[in-house]
């Protein structure tokens, strides 16, 4: 299983992909230093199009060899759902107004 989230700079100069797995967090940058140079179109220069292909390749990479140690764990499941406050991040509190969005994927 992973979990991960993409993202894109509003001009499509920069795009990066965070996924986790359950023993292993990486990341992957796709950009220019120069703030000049961009991606063509947000096709082209979204996080999903650009740095998630490049993580998934690492990934089965790192899988694929042994002697790195990555193994295959599932994530320990919560014991009760749990709510965030998306303003700040924190867990739910009874002043913060919060909406809950989850996705699973079996």
């Amino acid at each position: 299983p992973i979990a991960g989230k993409t993202g894109t700079t509003q001009n499509n100069s920069d795009g990066w992909f965070i996924g986790m797995v359950p023993n292993l967090v990486t990341g992957v940058w796709t950009g220019c230093q120069d703030r000049s140079a961009h991606f063509g179109s947000t096709a082209y220069g979204q996080g999903a199009s650009t740095a998630l292909p490049i993580w998934a390749l690492f990934m089965r990479r790192l899988y694929a060899d042994p002697k790195i140690g990555i193994r295959r764990d599932a994530f320990d499941r919560p014991l009760m759902p749990m709510t965030i406050a998306l303003d700040c991040g924190s867990l739910q509190s009874d002043q913060a107004e919060a909406r809950e969005e989850s996705s699973e994927f079996d």
